[in-house]
């Protein structure tokens, strides 16, 4: 036997954009219709299927952090002053802007897409990024690395690796 339960969710959220060089945080409110189907069995309901259906979505704030674009000898005085940033790699061309240290990249697909987790290169003995630890793991110290991103003394700090001269892919 199945029940099916109905009911509104509303929720504040954010997601971001990088788009040429502005990177941009979007806050919005969201109302979703959420259907979820349990199976009932021995009295007891299981949860089988979640539908989730969007009615409002609005922009409330946009927040931007334009890139400009900066020398790799300044690119220490960033990291000594402790401040958060992110720093953005394009074909050797450093660009840099502050951000909130609560800015998180983790999830958003569109702007993350991380060469390493699939690469069958990722190993300490073949993959100078992968053996490097600490304070040595920054994106300037990798010529191999042409495009990628750096978010540093923030809550998540992200080293991501959008293009790499050493990438083979997994199998």
């Amino acid at each position: 036997m199945e029940t099916t339960k109905r009911h509104t969710l509303t929720k504040k959220y954010y997601t971001h954009e990088l788009k040429g060089k502005l990177l941009t945080r979007l806050y919005w409110k969201g109302t979703f219709n959420v259907t979820e189907t349990f199976s009932i069995k021995n009295g007891k309901e299981k949860l089988i299927r979640t539908t989730v259906q969007e009615e409002d979505i609005k922009l409330l704030q946009k927040e931007e952090f334009p890139l400009k674009k900066i020398n790799k000898m300044e690119i220490p005085n960033w990291r000594r002053s402790k401040k958060p940033f992110f720093l953005l790699k394009e074909n050797g061309v450093y660009y840099i802007t502050g951000i909130p240290q609560n800015l998180n990249l983790l999830g958003e697909k569109h702007i993350c897409k991380h060469l390493c987790s699939s690469c069958a290169n990722a190993y300490p003995s073949t993959c100078q990024k992968v053996l490097d630890r600490g304070d040595k793991k920054i994106i300037e110290n990798y010529s191999f690395i042409p495009q990628g991103f750096e978010t540093s003394s923030t809550r998540i700090e992200l080293f991501i690796v959008n293009e790499c001269s050493r990438y083979k892919k997994s199998i």
